[in-house]
């Protein structure tokens, strides 16, 4: 058994359905409560908020899988720097060290066709919110998070590694077209 400190008597840091142990269930009840706006009690919400930062997100869920996974992990690479592609129909992840979760609020005409996560990963998608996170604390590092048809703009995101660190990543957009405009009358002016 685990046993966990909280600063309230009586909530289990993570423990969000309260049945006294910390697990998948309640990393399912609180992406359900970032993408579908699922209520919490008030003692629901204590224990879901694990960096105390008043915001229920990406951080917290990464922070619960960190409570399940427990600190045995090896060789993790602090995250340094990220950036996030648009190109030929694909969102692309570029990065300097271990990714552990990702938030993206995106706008357009989208419909997500692909994911393209390695083993451990998990992609959850409500509207335009995408939850993406390593439930199971591999190295692996997804390059292409998923594909989509339409068009498809990142508003805004998160992203952190394993020690809970809010980042954002940089937003390149790479268009497929190339066109010349103005050549007239001399192309070469």
């Amino acid at each position: 058994d685990i046993i966990l400190e909280s600063t309230q008597s009586g909530i289990i840091s993570g423990d969000i359905n309260m049945d006294g142990s910390v697990d998948i269930l309640d990393i399912i009840i609180l992406v359900n409560t970032i993408l579908y706006e699922e209520p919490l009690d008030e003692m629901q919400l204590l224990a879901a908020d694990i960096n105390n930062d008043g915001l229920l997100d990406i951080l917290d869920v990464v922070g619960i899988v960190n409570i399940i996974l427990g600190s045995g992990r090896q060789n993790i690479i602090p995250l340094s720097h990220s950036e996030l592609l648009i190109r030929e129909g694909n969102v692309i992840l570029n990065c300097v060290g271990n990714v552990a979760g990702l938030q993206l609020h995106l706008s357009g005409n989208f419909k997500i066709t692909t994911t393209n996560l390695p083993t451990g990963w998990e992609l959850y998608h409500y509207k335009d919110t995408v939850l993406l996170f390593n439930s199971n604390g591999t190295h692996q590092i997804p390059k292409i998070l998923f594909s989509f048809i339409g068009e498809l703009n990142i508003v805004s995101n998160i992203i952190t590694g394993w020690d809970l660190i809010r980042r954002s990543a940089d937003i390149i957009l790479k268009s497929n077209t190339l066109s010349i405009n103005g050549v007239y009358p001399n192309p070469f002016n």
